[in-house]
């Protein structure tokens, strides 16, 4: 019995294994062959892990070094964790090739780590979340092999690196609910809430969604109220000093740098100004809000939405490049059925104890980035792109898993095994997506600008 059990726990193990490095070397494969041409915001991110690189020391938002001479602003104002990690990675393979294109490259090799640790934190989670097996493996490939998330883990940008600490944040609001918020949840989420806080401010949903999780969660438990309290305050103390010890230097040399503007955006916009060509300054652009017409006049009357959704789903290059409406139909219908299914499933169930408080901040995460690109576009500048929404991806094909698990439950004796077909239906999507579209599209080999 116990060599039946070993042997049945390794190939599931297995089977993690497979699935993590087969998503790898689909990131890596297209991180050595995307042409930076194609790959959004690139050239201009890479400014700051070169400077870093090149002078061992943390740049000026303002300086000349790393300010795009198009925009007149640099990404150093805002976080780049992402770009601190590529710079490790410039560092170790610069010990082998000095070459600018192998640098180049290794600078993307943090949005494809990124990516394979998101579906490794995606089946932890569906080790906590779900009894089989397969359920998370599903989980992990609806997730892994997402066309678009595929396309952002194999480039330098902040979306995927913001992909995997929302995954990972996740999972331990799960952890920390089933093991009652013990020492090593609390350290894992502290952990976790400081690198997001490094990522972007799209995924700072999550920091605002632990808070709540973990306030409720502690609150609501059966012991006396004083004691309570007294949990509370240790355990809160010992997530926040660990998310600061991570996060907090960068946003008070902010504070500093930049006159008491913590968060840089106000820093930034002003350096467009002053250095930005005349038609990219910000003071120029004809915003909706400038217009004076309403946001729900901007819904109505762009694309933004169709856009957003499809550029969730599948759009590269520079937002230029689109699959068959076959696929995004597909895509849309499946996800937006299955996570309804998953939403209705998780408010019903009665034996989970925290079910409403994982659904309520689950429904937070993924609004709360869509609101935030809704208002970038409405007041900033228009910039209808599923990538800035991609932090609420891990709760969304989290509820999609859920509202699988249930069709499976009610139509597989029946019918057919709903996990396998959605399984193999999402990689043959990605394949067929990959074969007639990415390689002929959006290949032909990486060089350095």
């Amino acid at each position: 019995m116990r060599e039946m059990k070993w042997k049945s726990y390794d190939k599931s193990r297995l089977i993690d294994v497979i699935i993590v490095l087969s998503a790898f070397f689909v990131y890596f494969f297209w991180a050595l062959q995307l042409p930076v041409q194609q790959a959004p915001d690139e050239a201009m991110r890479f400014y700051v892990p070169k400077y870093i690189f090149a002078t061992g020391s943390l740049p000026r938002g303002d300086d000349p070094r790393v300010i795009d001479d198009i925009w007149g602003f640099s990404y150093a104002f805002t976080p780049y964790g992402s770009s601190l990690l590529s710079v490790c990675f410039m560092k170790i393979t610069y010990l082998f090739c000095q070459s600018g294109t192998a640098l180049y490259i290794a600078s993307r090799m943090t949005s494809v780590f990124s990516g394979a640790g998101t579906l490794i934190f995606c089946l932890k989670t569906g080790r906590l979340a779900f009894k089989k097996p397969i359920t998370r493996w599903t989980y992990a490939i609806l997730v892994g092999f997402l066309p678009q998330f595929v396309f952002l883990s194999s480039y330098l940008n902040n979306d995927s690196f913001a992909v995997f600490t929302s995954s990972a944040i996740f999972y331990y609001w799960l952890k920390g609910l089933k093991d009652g918020w013990n020492v090593r949840s609390c350290v894992g989420l502290g952990i976790w809430l400081g690198f997001c806080a490094l990522s972007y401010y799209n995924a700072y949903g999550y920091i605002l969604c632990s808070m709540v999780v973990f306030f409720y969660s502690v609150l609501r438990r059966e012991n006396g109220k004083k004691e309570n309290w007294k949990f509370l305050i240790t355990r809160g103390g010992l997530i926040f000093a660990i998310a600061f010890a991570i996060a907090g230097w960068f946003f008070i040399r902010n504070f500093i740098l930049y006159q008491g503007d913590f968060l840089g955006m106000d820093a930034m916009y002003a350096c467009g100004e002053l250095h930005g060509m005349e038609q990219y300054r910000f003071s120029n652009r004809m915003t909706f809000q400038r217009q004076s017409v309403s946001i729900f006049y901007m819904l109505l009357h762009t694309n933004w939405v169709s856009k957003t959704l499809f550029s969730f789903f599948a759009v590269f290059g520079y937002a230029d490049i689109y699959v068959g409406k076959i696929f995004y139909i597909v895509y849309t219908g499946l996800t937006a059925v299955g996570v309804c299914m998953g939403m209705r499933a998780v408010f019903l169930a009665k034996k989970e104890k925290y079910n409403k408080l994982i659904l309520a901040n689950g429904l937070l995460a993924m609004i709360i980035p869509v609101v935030l690109s809704l208002y970038y576009s409405y007041a900033c500048d228009y910039q209808a792109q599923g990538r800035y929404i991609m932090p609420g991806l891990p709760v969304i094909m989290f509820f999609l898993t859920i509202g699988v698990d249930r069709m499976e439950r009610r139509f597989s004796k029946k019918f057919f095994k709903i996990y396998g077909i959605t399984a193999v239906l999402w990689l043959a999507l990605f394949s067929f997506i990959f074969v007639k579209c990415i390689v002929p599209q959006c290949m032909g080999g990486c060089y350095a600008p």
